[in-house]
């Protein structure tokens, strides 16, 4: 379980702090006025989490390259000059739309 702390406790006990991370191998969640504003884990966990983020964006990479892919396929009867109009009509009416907001 995180330890929770202040923004104050972070500036005066740094030392104890960085102890209670490194000995316990649990993280610390430093709150700004009753908020957590950050977490202080150690670094292996830093970069487990790290290499999970990488996976997690190369998936999502290679699962939006795979959808645009499909729609170049199923859209490969239709003239460029077409896509173009569509995709600019498109674009000027989320256009229009935030202008009204």
């Amino acid at each position: 379980m995180a330890r929770i702390i202040s923004a104050t406790d972070l500036r005066t006990k740094t030392r104890e702090i960085r102890d209670w991370v490194r000995i316990n191998g649990e993280p610390v969640i430093v709150e700004y006025f009753g908020q957590p504003e950050l977490m202080i884990v150690d670094a292996q966990e830093a970069e487990t989490w790290e290499r999970f983020r990488a996976q997690e964006r190369e998936l999502a990479r290679r699962s939006l390259r795979q959808l645009l892919d499909d729609m170049a396929e199923r859209n490969a009867d239709i003239p460029l000059e077409e896509v173009e109009t569509i995709v600019a009509e498109a674009v000027a009416a989320v256009r229009a739309e935030r202008r009204r907001q």
